[in-house]
């Protein structure tokens, strides 16, 4: 009588990344405003965030590449012997995050800072792109290489044979925003020139196969 083959399952994550040049950036603008009270402070910051939005409008920004993250009002305190906590002032503070096409993003946040003056911080940007389908699906296939080929070394040094694949699962990536570590008041940045250079997506799999184990003479 023929023996029936064992057979069990192999799980491996595997990682890929693909790249390309982006045509996008994700910018964070931060708007501070500090005054003598809470009322100043929060009228400064409603100007501010009406020039700065103004310049991306006037730079052909649509709205819905432009969006407000926070609106904070805080009073800001020093310690003073015999009377504890005194309010030195009050800083408003907004964030707006926007979407722009990297062959202008150079001008675009020039004249933004221009606009807000020392009221404006540039928090940060990410590079990407508009329609990643295509970089996402090469992302893909490298993690799905990545993973077979390892769970083919894993199959082999057990002494087993890899099948099919079972199952998969997709984790999305982790993204932050990249700082601009030298830029925090950028009211007397002149424009400057951004280079696309080249953006990368990331993907992982975690992919399940089964594997066999070959008939062993009893």
């Amino acid at each position: 009588m023929e023996k029936d083959h064992a057979v069990n399952t192999i799980t491996v994550t595997g990682t890929g990344t693909a790249g390309a040049v982006p045509d996008q950036l994700n910018l964070s603008l931060a708007l501070e405003c500090r005054r003598d009270n809470v009322a100043s402070a929060y009228e400064a910051l409603g100007n501010a965030v009406r020039v700065v939005t103004g310049s991306l409008r006037g730079n052909s920004i649509p709205d819905p590449d432009i969006s407000t993250a926070g609106i904070n009002v805080r009073a800001e305190v020093t310690w003073q012997e015999g009377k504890g906590q005194i309010a030195t002032g009050y800083l408003a503070t907004s964030a707006l995050e926007v979407r722009l096409r990297m062959p202008d993003a150079s001008q675009v946040i020039s004249d933004a800072v221009a606009a807000g003056g020392d009221d404006v911080r540039l928090n940060g940007m990410v590079p990407g792109f508009a329609d990643e389908a295509a970089v996402a699906a090469a992302a893909r296939a490298n993690a799905w290489n990545d993973a077979e080929a390892a769970a083919t070394q894993l199959a082999g040094l057990a002494g087993a044979v890899l099948g099919k694949a079972e199952s998969v699962s997709e984790h999305p990536p982790s993204q932050g925003m990249v700082p601009l570590s030298g830029i925090r008041r950028a009211a007397a940045l002149e424009s400057v020139p951004m280079e696309a250079g080249t953006a990368q997506v990331s993907c992982a799999l975690t992919i399940t196969w089964s594997i066999s184990y070959p008939d062993t003479p009893s």
